[in-house]
């Protein structure tokens, strides 16, 4: 378990960048993955991640971008995971995005989980967010999520948008 947890987690080892532009499905993406395809509790699993450090504004960001459009069961799934450390202001932010579409008993599950532990007008919020407009068992999941932390009329504002067909 700890292996696994070291895989997912690890934090500022290893940085991976991949960039593809390429055509799917007729339409061009920009694609930041990395692949793993490893076995966990049992089953195969596609985890993709990227990590990018990078100097924005004289400001370093730490942002971890996911994309992953696969088959699995017969079916396109979406994966997006993000984890983004960032210095804000003087201030540290940890943003973590996780999107996971799994099997889960025999069923499938989407579950979002969003964790933001940040300082807030000298005070630390742990806030959780979860979207979900979907079609189940046999139908069409449209799902939009983007989440970004920006200044906005001289504050720190948390805006949660986005953007996923699956």
């Amino acid at each position: 378990m700890a292996s696994r947890q070291g895989l997912l987690v690890k934090p500022f080892s290893l940085m991976l960048y991949n960039l593809a532009l390429l055509r799917w499905r007729g339409q061009e993406r920009l694609m930041l993955y990395h692949w793993a395809l490893l076995r966990w509790s049992g089953q195969e699993r596609l985890m993709l991640y990227h990590w990018a450090l990078l100097r924005w504004k004289g400001q370093e960001r730490l942002m971890l971008y996911h994309w992953a459009l696969l088959r699995w069961s017969g079916q396109e799934r979406l994966m997006l995971y993000h984890w983004a450390l960032l210095r804000w202001r003087g201030q540290e932010c940890l943003m973590l995005y996780h999107w996971a579409l799994l099997r889960w008993r025999g069923q499938e599950r989407l579950i979002l989980y969003h964790w933001a532990l940040l300082r807030w007008r000298g005070q630390e919020h742990l806030m959780l967010y979860h979207w979900a407009l979907l079609r189940w068992r046999g139908q069409e999941r449209l799902m939009l999520y983007h989440w970004a932390l920006l200044r906005w009329k001289g504050q720190e504002r948390l805006m949660l948008q986005g953007w996923a067909l699956l």
